[in-house]
């Protein structure tokens, strides 16, 4: 009789560890699914607040520092006048002026854009202008250089309306006479496209340089090409 007790008894504790266990089973993958899922949780908000570098647009226009050439082709449309008739009396029967004309204008500038309108900028350059008087045969050379303002309104995404102006020094030369310095006034307006290769743009000038003393005025035209970091 004891030892069939003793079977029940044996029976008895195993079923009640095989049920405790049964019951502890479910709760600990209950918890390890919680887990799982409040880690893919926090991964997708990631992803979700994370940018899209690949899709994010890049800007148009860059602003900055900026470096730029431009390139003209004019004429000098005011001249000196020339009143030396004893050296030259052939001036008596033709105009009395120095006879410039057809020219050409490298220009070089290194500037900062203060806001999308406004910027400045140190410039220089150099002008040749070719003479076309027969009895007075002179080539003029222009250097100059100076402080200018730049202002570019915008047109649309890419194109800028530009107008640019300045002040400085310059020396001309004809290689014959005394070389002439003193002030000179420029002046640049034109339109100016930011191409899709980032940082470059292009555009098309009306170049105007002007010395004061003594007072000429050379317009060009041409293009122009800027790099802005």
């Amino acid at each position: 009789m004891r030892s069939i007790l003793a079977a029940l008894s044996f029976i008895a504790i195993i079923a009640s560890a095989i049920n405790a266990q049964a019951q502890a089973q479910p709760k600990g993958n209950t918890e390890a699914n919680t887990n799982d899922a409040k880690v893919a949780t926090a991964e997708e908000g990631v992803e979700q607040t994370r940018p899209n570098r690949a899709t994010a647009p890049l800007k148009a226009v860059v602003r900055g520092f900026f470096i730029g050439t431009r390139f003209s082709m004019g004429y000098m449309v005011l001249r000196q006048k020339i009143d030396d008739v004893q050296n030259w009396p052939v001036l008596t029967q033709q105009k009395k002026d120095e006879g410039y004309g057809l020219g050409t204008m490298l220009q070089l500038e290194v500037g900062y854009d203060i806001t999308p309108l406004i910027a400045i900028e140190v410039l220089g350059g150099a002008s040749l202008i070719n003479g076309t008087r027969k009895d007075r045969v002179r080539d003029l050379g222009v250097m100059f250089g100076g402080l200018g303002l730049r202002v570019a309104p915008r047109i649309n995404d890419r194109f800028r309306a530009v107008v640019a102006a300045g002040a400085g020094y310059a020396n001309a030369d004809n290689a014959v006479d005394e070389a002439e310095t003193g002030a000179v006034a420029f002046i640049n307006g034109g339109i100016e496209y930011y191409v899709h290769v980032r940082h470059f743009s292009i555009g098309i000038d009306v170049t105007i340089l002007c010395p004061v003393q003594p007072m000429r005025l050379f317009v060009g035209l041409g293009p122009q090409v800027k790099y802005t970091f």
